[in-house]
């Protein structure tokens, strides 16, 4: 063995074991961020089900607004048709209430679409990830 060998494996030995290092290094880390990220499955689990209830609850104020608008288009039908029109009497004085109603509910869709969206996204790239072999 030449003397520039012996001097090139120590090199390579040296280099090496550095590199061994920085990946424990970089093993550590990632071992506190899986363990933090178990950790957090709680709170990922019960975002969801909140998201979930916020689906119902938004699902339901869409029933009701087109329960009331319903009710409103068969006092207009029965008023077109001759009818005494009292219950559109009684509820027309609501009617541009109905239509700020009608916005607000636009809006609170248009949010709840846009966090949904990018919550499932996220979501999904999580699970792509996580399907992938090491």
């Amino acid at each position: 063995m030449t003397a520039a060998l012996h001097v090139e494996m120590h090199a390579d030995h040296a280099h090496w074991n550095n590199e061994l290092s920085l990946w424990e290094d970089d093993i550590e880390i990632w071992q506190m961020e899986i363990n933090k990220a178990l950790g957090e499955l709680d709170y990922l689990k019960s975002a969801l089900q909140e998201q979930r209830k916020a689906l119902e609850a938004h699902a339901e104020a869409i029933r009701l607004h087109r329960e009331h608008l319903s009710k409103h288009e068969k006092a207009l039908a029965e008023y077109e048709k001759g009818e005494t029109g009292e219950e559109l009497i009684a509820m027309a004085p609501d009617h541009q209430k109905e239509g700020a109603k009608h916005g607000q509910e636009r809006n609170a869709h248009e949010r709840i679409k846009k966090h949904h969206h990018t919550m499932i996204a996220q979501f999904s790239l999580l699970l792509k990830a996580l399907a992938k072999p090491l």
